[in-house]
């Protein structure tokens, strides 16, 4: 039996309903090969060929080709015996999506499964001589990649993280029809006071499929309701600056 999940197959099968007295299986060699114009050919492609741990008699294929057909056979070892090999086996992976939005599902951890959103991987750094600064760093940083700054000023209740989910899916691919979204930070209700009162930086590299031609950094400097605090404005350009040395510093 086969299940397609996009580019992987889980592939399983029976165990053989007889085998000789005192024959053990060893394990089992699973073997796959394009098949081109409907035909699996001897003379057209060679066998890749796949042993599984032990006896287990299931197996997930990864990393195969979109919109391609696989013809697929399994034998049971034993020792230095195989078995003869099953019947022929065929399967077509799904086409590649419209958008790359789906690469970065691969490290990204389920937190909420009514509508499926996904945490991303992100690095943590905590910057400055007294920890003025948390970074969160999705993906590499390429010191020849370009790069744009954003500075966020306001409560955290005004709802930038939200703003930053949605700048950050956009940037990623994501549709309005997908049934997954990703966030790259929690919501402000799930943060604790010293992230809300601390200035976060959100380092988003980037990477192959993304819908901009840049790196995005995003600095989330709270604390800034009204036109009450504008006194503090020449105190947040500071801290900006600030965190800009601060990362020339650690990229030289």
């Amino acid at each position: 039996m086969c299940q397609v999940e996009g580019f992987d197959v889980e592939v399983s099968w029976d165990r053989p309903a007889q085998i000789g007295h005192g024959v053990t299986i060893d394990q089992y060699k699973l073997e796959y090969r394009e098949t081109i114009s409907g035909i699996s050919s001897p003379g057209t492609n060679t066998w890749e060929k796949i042993r599984t741990k032990g006896n287990e008699i299931l197996y997930m294929l990864k990393g195969l080709k979109p919109s391609t057909t696989y013809t697929l056979r399994v034998s049971a070892v034993c020792g230095q015996v195989e078995s003869a090999h099953s019947h022929l086996a065929s399967i077509t992976t799904d086409k590649e999506p419209k958008s790359r939005a789906r690469r970065p599902l691969t490290g990204s951890t389920l937190i909420t499964r009514s509508y499926a959103a996904y945490k991303l991987p992100l690095h943590t750094q905590r910057l400055g001589k007294n920890g003025e600064f948390t970074k969160y760093s999705f993906g590499s940083h390429s010191p020849t990649q370009s790069e744009k700054t954003i500075l966020l000023l306001g409560e955290s209740e005004f709802g930038k993280s939200s703003l930053i989910n949605d700048m950050v899916n956009y940037i990623l691919g994501v549709e309005h029809e997908d049934l997954f979204r990703y966030k790259l930070t929690e919501e402000e209700t799930n943060r604790s006071q010293a992230e809300t009162s601390s200035i976060i930086v959100h380092e988003f590299n980037h990477q192959e499929g993304f819908r901009v031609p840049f790196s995005l950094t995003i600095v989330d400097i709270p604390r800034f309701a009204d036109a009450s605090q504008n006194k503090h404005i020449p105190e947040y350009i500071r801290c900006y600056k600030l965190y800009h040395q601060i990362k020339d510093l650690f990229s030289s």
